[in-house]
């Protein structure tokens, strides 16, 4: 937003919350599509969606993540200093959340399995074997 003279015009507590949830889920969204399409494009239609994208834009999209990036990490710190215990737990937070996000692409890569008792990845058995043993089940694996 910018008024008639050209100086940004600052948006409320409120709006700027709405817009920052729109935009972390429009890239949430963005990078779930592009993830999948740029994941070993081996099939001519894949190699054909990844080629029908414009470069000059997604050299623009990165630049202004990356800025973006830059900058978070500039708030970050500036708030690290005001208020370091809120920080931290949100950093932290941050982190299993990542985990999370990971973990779950990981799943649809490798595809469900038929039986939900049986797990069959690494991933699964382990998070099989951790599950059993905070329930207070007596097999590890």
């Amino acid at each position: 937003m910018s008024t008639s003279s050209g100086t940004p015009q600052q948006a409320g507590p409120s709006d700027m919350r709405k817009r920052i949830e729109t935009v972390k889920d429009d890239l949430m969204s963005l990078h779930r599509e592009l993830y999948w399409l740029v994941q070993g494009p081996n099939s001519p239609e894949q190699q054909q969606k990844v080629g029908e994208l414009d470069f000059d834009q997604i050299m623009d999209l990165k630049l202004a993540v990356d800025n973006m990036r830059e900058l978070l990490w500039k708030y970050v710190d500036a708030a690290a200093e005001m208020e370091p215990q809120r920080v931290q737990h949100a950093m932290e937070s941050h982190r299993v959340r990542r985990v999370s996000q990971l973990l779950q692409l990981l799943r649809e890569r490798l595809g469900h399995y038929s039986d939900p008792q049986q797990p069959v990845s690494f991933i699964e058995k382990m998070s099989a074997a951790i599950k059993e043993k905070l329930s207070g089940g007596d097999r590890a694996a």
